[in-house]
């Protein structure tokens, strides 16, 4: 998913001028009626996309992730650069979401119906923002996408009860809908490949962060190198001096020598970069 994200183009929702959000649809207190499977969120999903095209005359594009609440109700997050001006209706984007999810979910319960219409959608411009670029995308959706055992948040990846026997199962836990991937594959020699993979290894080790910022995204790609503090004696004064020592960790490895990948921001300059140090490298090699 990481990767995935990482590739794809965005050019079509920064063109737009738009200020991306992070949308999220959630389902009534009685969600079982409308929500007995996962095939049922996928379908819901469908009208919605269908409801948004009539409404604004473009396709919605927006990667999404399902995940779970505590109850056990679904509830997808979906990044999106949400429109500025109103549509065909005349109503505002918030307002013709809430009303708009909740006709397509369609509890038959009229109360039911009726407080999803008010709790059933936010629209969170400010961890939309957060993930301003590619790489930081990528980082917080594979943060929260990770169980983490320690933490607050694995309830958020637990498949409701209903949800587990045969034949309801969620299917897909994320995906992108109307944007491509942006890649250009190149093929290289194994000496080259191994270079490339070894400078690429010390600039992520390079541009490494430690303390409470790397605690803070245990999951993310990038690789790391530990730093920890080692006790040395010195044989002539007897003073104990702190020396660090570096622990390496490899590349997000996807195993053999086909693995491997960092995130970058802007691909194109970097694989720029890297061919310069590659010549470089090349260059200077003994015989």
């Amino acid at each position: 998913m990481c990767r995935t994200f990482a590739e794809l183009d965005y050019s079509p929702l920064v063109e737009s001028g738009r200020v991306p959000a992070m949308v999220t649809l959630t389902y009534p207190g009685n969600w079982q009626t409308v929500a007995p499977d996962g095939a049922s969120v996928k379908r819901h999903m469908v009208l919605w996309r269908k409801r948004f095209q009539r409404e604004y005359g473009e396709p919605a594009r927006y990667i999404w992730k399902l995940e779970f609440q505590r109850r056990g109700a679904p509830h997808i997050h979906l990044w999106m650069a949400p429109p500025i001006l109103p549509g065909r209706s005349g109503r505002g984007f918030a307002q013709w979401l809430s009303e708009t999810w909740t006709q397509v979910v369609g509890h038959p319960d009229p109360e039911q119906n009726a407080r999803h219409r008010v709790a059933g959608t936010a629209i969170d411009v400010r961890n939309g923002l957060k993930a301003c670029d590619p790489k930081r995308l990528a980082i917080y959706f594979t943060k929260h996408s990770s169980p983490n055992l320690h933490g607050n948040k694995e309830y958020q990846h637990i498949v409701p009860e209903l949800w587990r026997q045969h034949g309801r199962g969620p299917g897909r836990f994320w995906g992108v809908y109307g944007l491509k991937k942006a890649i250009a594959v190149v093929e290289v020699v194994q000496d080259v490949y191994l270079a490339a993979r070894r400078i690429v290894r010390r600039w992520s080790r390079g541009q490494a962060a430690y303390g409470d910022s790397a605690s803070r995204f245990p999951t993310a790609v990038v690789p790391r190198t530990a730093v920890r503090l080692v006790p040395r004696v010195d044989r002539d004064t007897g003073v104990v001096k702190l020396r660090r020592a570096r622990r390496r960790r490899t590349l997000c490895n996807q195993g053999g020598l086909a693995g491997g990948y960092a995130l970058v921001n802007d691909g194109p300059a970097f694989a720029s970069r890297l061919s310069a140090a590659l010549s470089i490298d090349r260059a200077y090699r003994p015989i």
